[in-house]
């Protein structure tokens, strides 16, 4: 989804209802909810939204977070990690809306541990909030089925939390998986529309159809699905993202997958898909990694790509690691795997298909013949404070609402997004409620009619 913003009105995005399943309180909420009513307490660093039989608190330094999530009638506290308020996607770029970082465990949350969270620089930050009336989603007309003299509406109390964009240096300062292009010169980049004569092809000779270019299409791979058919060109020194998007086509390929290969004298580092799985696991797409020493056969772990969709690999390179991610079309990226950091840069980049080190070398069986297609290659630089983002931290504000309403264990949430630049940006993707919730039951065998959901209901 792609939706343009105009400097002037804001975009009100889809909300979500909470209902919380009570036990019976000393009072049945069921038969008399009077006695409950919603209301907010602002306390030292932090605001608890509660009616009497549900409470939500929410710590405002140093970055917004709900650290605690409990339904007072039972006793039982829903929160077992802290997340942030809601995630969106602004001009390509992935921004966790608040949120507090280093909870040791995920499985629980002790309390001693909440004041030792720490802000995420790179995450939009708690911009101030304002205490509110509830509003009215929609228009009710009070035709069926509904208490004509019931308040419209309904009675309760609404918060607001507003956060704004980081500051470029400290997003950039992050080790989130950040897109390619933010704050990095580029230093090369095609989409193979023709291939410049800084590449050199290697073309298997295992069938006289092997070819980097196939009925006129450039980056359009055709040969044996064993065989090796790829690009070569040098790399620039100050190179630290490599960057390719591939089409599996009708691949279903193992080790001589598509991807990535840098190359040394004397070594082979090569990122790649595996259209076929593995060994153990056939025929379920995943990532394969020869980290210079030995195939990682499921990198990442046990995962079933969706292939139907480009996917981008890169190697991002920093002095303290070498980051191996990927990312679907119109996706965020994800560190797959981490290699060390390299001791001396590969001179060259290899791109296409090749064995499972990354080399020429075709395999004894070969397979049919496959399609499948090379769609673009970039290089970046490193990270250049002077390459300015196209959003500066008040361009944009994002208001995360929260509403309680009197009587019933119910919360609304909702996300509104205000461009205040001059400028039309793109929001390509949110999520306006993120809950770690302890789980009642795990599922660790066909017991599908056994396990117990959690009583949160949306």
């Amino acid at each position: 989804m792609k939706i343009s913003l105009k400097i002037l009105p804001s975009l009100f995005l889809i909300g979500t209802f909470f209902i919380f399943q009570s036990a019976h309180s000393q009072t049945d909420w069921l038969l008399d909810n009077s006695s409950y009513k919603a209301k907010i307490i602002e306390g030292s660093g932090e605001l608890e939204l509660t009616n009497g039989l549900v409470t939500r608190v929410i710590k405002i330094s140093p970055n917004a977070a709900t650290i605690r999530l409990d339904n007072l009638t039972s006793g039982e506290s829903y929160l077992r990690g802290v997340k942030p308020e809601a995630e969106i996607q602004i001009n390509g770029v992935n921004y966790e809306v608040g949120g507090l970082k280093g909870q040791p465990n995920y499985a629980f949350l002790k309390e001693e541990w909440i004041k030792n969270l720490h802000n995420s620089n790179a995450a939009m930050q708690f911009d101030g909030y304002e205490i509110l009336v509830t509003e009215t989603p929609f228009e009710w007309a009070k035709v069926r089925y509904g208490d004509s003299d019931r308040p419209w509406p309904p009675k309760g109390v609404h918060l607001r939390l507003d956060f704004k964009l980081p500051e470029q240096n400290k997003l950039l300062e992050s080790d989130d998986p950040l897109p390619s292009f933010l704050g990095k010169e580029k230093i090369y980049s095609t989409e193979f529309n023709e291939l410049d004569p800084t590449w050199s092809t290697h073309e298997s000779i295992s069938h006289p159809r092997s070819s980097f270019e196939n009925e006129g299409k450039m980056g359009e791979i055709y040969t044996l699905q064993n065989t090796a058919v790829y690009v070569e060109r040098k790399l620039e020194e100050d190179t630290k993202i490599i960057e390719a998007t591939f089409s599996t086509g009708t691949d279903q390929s193992k080790e001589y997958g598509p991807g990535i290969t840098l190359v040394w004298p004397d070594q082979t580092i090569k990122f790649f898909l595996k259209p076929g799985g593995n060994n153990f696991d056939d025929g379920i797409p995943m990532f394969g990694l020869w980290n210079g020493k030995e195939q990682i056969r499921a990198a990442g772990g046990r995962q079933k790509l969706d292939l139907s969709t480009p996917w981008s690999l890169r190697f991002r390179i920093t002095e303290e690691a070498v980051y191996c991610e990927a990312k679907p079309k119109n996706g965020v990226w994800m560190t797959i795997e981490t290699l060390p950091a390299f001791s001396s840069m590969p001179t060259h980049v290899r791109i296409g298909k090749s064995d499972g080190k990354g080399n020429a070398q075709d395999a004894d069986e070969l397979g049919e013949l496959v399609r499948l297609q090379v769609l673009d290659f970039a290089l970046y630089g490193s990270i250049d404070q002077s390459v300015k983002n196209s959003l500066q931290p008040g361009d944009v504000t994002v208001s995360v609402h929260y509403e309680l309403y009197d009587g019933i264990p119910v919360f609304g949430k909702w996300i509104t997004v205000k461009n205040q630049s001059a400028k039309d940006i793109n929001l390509d993707e949110f999520t306006s409620e993120i809950i770690a919730a302890v789980e009642y039951e795990s599922k660790v065998e066909v017991r599908e009619n056994t396990v117990f959901k959690n009583p949160i209901f949306m």
